[in-house]
């Protein structure tokens, strides 16, 4: 989750790029994805026991 707190994403962005990756999408493109992994990882480590109920 630390990872991928908001704060994080020009660091991602200059760490890919300086192993010649090129990050195809914009800064506040960047930012919504990585807030939306930070909420992700939050989501996972509050619920971890929840379980998806089958259909069948």
């Amino acid at each position: 989750m630390l990872l991928f707190m908001p704060i994080n994403g020009p660091l991602w962005r200059m760490g890919l790029s300086s192993i010649g990756y090129e990050v195809p999408i914009g800064e506040f493109q960047g930012f919504a994805l990585t807030l939306f992994l930070f909420a992700l990882g939050g989501l996972l480590i509050i619920l971890p026991d929840q379980k998806l109920e089958s259909m069948a």
